[in-house]
């Protein structure tokens, strides 16, 4: 998980399509976290996010 909110430090458009404000530093990994359990909720979200994930790996 740190490695994501590394590459959200990084790229900024992956931070803005996960739903965090780009003007501020990357989230926490709490607050990472608590994104993904929120998204884990719906299936849609999370194969969405796994895409993301594989294509900017």
């Amino acid at each position: 998980m740190q490695n994501i909110v590394k590459l959200m430090n990084r790229l900024m458009h992956f931070r803005y399509n996960c739903g965090f404000n780009v003007r501020y530093s990357e989230p926490s990994i709490s607050t990472f976290s608590r994104f993904l359990n929120l998204i884990s909720e719906f299936e849609i979200f999370k194969e969405d996010f796994k895409q993301l994930i594989k294509a900017l790996i």
